[in-house]
């Protein structure tokens, strides 16, 4: 094949889309005017890149791309030969990209969202634990401030020490339960939000960053 035209296996222009990446032009097309995928094309070097995504955040990778045409629009035409390239891909590539989308929205209609209640319940789980290490913390602060001030030598350490404090106290104000369940409910993120293994249940970064310059100079035992 030595020109691909999209139109002529259904494709529909979507100029709005368009995108670069790495400083490759990426133009983009739909199934239908209210497609709700993105299909992209890119030819460069005698190859050519077709591919396709969904707009939408309500299932995660490990669901997606379980669907039984995923593959097929996604990555079986994404970096082949133009030479190789056929007008039974390109109708095939249409028919997967239409078959894709038919199962990403079948796939969101029987998820479960988590109510605003759970989230709210562990955005104050999560506050807690936060403002209990900015507790621990200002305490040693506190307490080792004059010993802190002569023993950090460093100006980096005492510079960073600063920053993590600052921006542990913004993490204690982060997650709003009057506010933030609202803004992730029906989205994947939400959904692993309220989940045990939520990162955000561990020892925060700043907390971590925190003790580990504290404790150049006296003991930490928090």
């Amino acid at each position: 094949m030595k020109k691909i035209i999209m139109k002529k296996y259904g494709f529909i222009r979507n100029e709005g889309e368009d995108f670069s990446d790495d400083g490759s032009r990426f133009q983009c097309y739909m199934t239908s005017p209210k497609s709700r995928l993105r299909i992209s094309k890119h030819v460069s070097n005698g190859q050519v890149y077709l591919s396709s995504s969904m707009n939408g955040n309500k299932l995660d990778y490990t669901e997606y791309s379980k669907l039984p045409h995923y593959k097929d629009a996604t990555w079986n035409y994404n970096g082949v030969s133009m030479d190789s390239l056929t007008d039974e891909d390109l109708a095939n590539f249409y028919n997967a990209c239409v078959e894709y989308e038919k199962e990403y929205i079948e796939a969101e209609s029987k998820i479960t969202f988590p109510t605003i209640e759970e989230i709210r319940n562990q955005c104050i789980r999560i506050r807690k634990l936060r403002r209990q290490e900015l507790d621990s913390i200002t305490t040693l602060l506190n307490n080792h401030g004059t010993e802190l001030l002569l023993g950090l030598t460093s100006d980096y350490d005492l510079r960073e020490l600063r920053r993590y404090y600052s921006g542990l106290k913004r993490e204690a104000e982060g997650f709003d339960p009057d506010t933030y369940p609202q803004t992730i409910q029906y989205s994947n993120y939400g959904r692993n939000f309220i989940k045990e293994d939520n990162c955000n249940l561990t020892d925060d970064f700043y907390y971590k960053q925190l003790k580990e310059i504290i404790s150049k100079v006296v003991p930490v035992n928090i």
